[in-house]
């Protein structure tokens, strides 16, 4: 949480640059990580979760280490000095963590799904592939803090070019990036499979591989859905923020589940995720 804050204060100190290198440093971090903690020290699940937690501790100390400098002229500060700030803090905030509520909510129901449908080895393959592109969807969460801080200014300032603007690159530019980044993921599905299982007879090898050909599809569109919602919430359409979230966590993501998951398999889980887009 506070990693994903301070890419937007480095920005306006002209530290751009340690944003994205915080980000590659994450990205390079958690690979070396998942090789050694699953390859070599066999720790699964744990393994995956050890090493995103201290991939996202580096992530956040490289930015950190900036306004610790006493170089900057933002800084962290202890002491609060308005406490009537925090409600409007509160109010702005409320459907990202509404966002994180339905997330939790929805794994829930896709969990009982594979594990009644598919059993305990489809939410492996999941989890495994899920938790390795949580470090490619880095780049589009970059885009956006870049994305989402000019689009305050633009509608702060009523500077409907600006805002023109950033959608124009975000077309442009942004989603043939992640076209790319998509393409690259898909061809290596079977190598990035191989970090977690190594026998190709064992259903979860092909339940993975399949997540990994699937799941980047809905990266290029979900950047586009991603630069809408931020508008939304910085131009205070607070109903509009509130309904895409539960739409797009729960009722979406588990409804088309649970209409697939008979024909389908472990595939519906993947395919729902490009459908709810």
């Amino acid at each position: 949480m506070l990693g994903n804050q301070l890419p937007n204060y480095l920005t306006m100190e002209n530290k751009d640059k340690r944003a994205i290198s915080a980000s590659i440093v994450y990205i390079a971090v958690n690979v070396v990580l998942n090789l050694v903690f699953i390859q070599l020290l066999h720790m699964d699940i744990f393994g995956l979760a050890a090493a995103s937690s201290l991939g996202l501790w580096v992530f956040f100390g490289m930015q950190a280490q900036v306004f610790l400098s006493g170089k900057t002229s933002l800084r962290f500060q202890t002491r609060v000095r308005n406490w009537s700030d925090g409600v409007q803090l509160v109010r702005i905030g409320l459907p990202g963590a509404a966002g994180n509520a339905y997330e939790s909510v929805r794994s829930m129901i896709v969990n009982h799904l594979l594990e009644t449908f598919v059993g305990s080895v489809g939410i492996s393959a999941f989890a495994a592939s899920d938790s390795l592109l949580r470090i490619f969807w880095a780049v589009p969460c970059g885009m956006l803090a870049v994305s989402r801080l000019l689009i305050s200014i633009s509608v702060g300032e009523e500077d409907r070019q600006t805002l023109t603007d950033v959608m124009r690159i975000m077309l442009k530019r942004f989603v043939p990036i992640m076209y790319a980044i998509s393409a690259v993921i898909i061809l290596c599905a079977e190598p990035f499979t191989r970090i977690f299982y190594s026998d190709p007879s064992e259903p979860v090898y092909m339940m993975t591989v399949w997540g990994f050909r699937i799941l980047p599809l809905c990266m290029p569109l979900s950047i586009i859905a991603m630069h809408f919602n931020c508008y939304a919430q910085t131009a205070g359409k607070r109903i509009l923020i509130l309904l895409l979230p539960l739409l797009d966590g729960v009722l979406c993501v588990a409804g088309f589940t649970a209409l697939l998951i008979r024909r389908t398999g472990m595939n519906s889980v993947y395919i729902c995720g490009f459908l709810r887009l």
